[in-house]
Formats: structure tokens, sequence, C-alpha cells
């Protein structure tokens, strides 16, 4: 699973153009095989995601 968790956060990180990364994120996979990502924590360049997001010093 971490593979899979690692390739979208930096997909994530690619196609925003380095202005947001994804980090935190947790899974499971259920009994019919499906893969549930939550918990995520969001960071943005401008720190306006939440007030979690530690901007620019985390990306």
């Amino acid at each position: 699973m971490d593979h899979i968790i690692t390739a979208f956060t930096h997909a994530v990180l690619v196609d925003s153009a380095h202005t947001v990364i994804i980090t935190d994120i947790q899974g499971v996979f259920l009994d019919d095989g499906e893969l549930v990502l939550y918990d995520p924590q969001i960071h943005t360049v401008g720190g306006q995601w939440n007030t979690s997001d530690d901007g620019k010093k985390v990306i």
C-alpha cells in the first residue's frame, strides 16, 4: 500500500505544479479489494487551506 500512497501524493504535487502536497494520509483495503484513503493533511504554497496548512515550508 505504501507505493500507492506515495504515487498518489507525488501525482498531486506534480499535477498542482508543486503548489499542493498531501501528507499524513492513511489507507485501508476493504474486503472487496477497494482502497479507501483517509485523514489527509493538505499543505499549500499560500498556507490557506485550513488552520493546519503549514504552507511553503512543507512543500
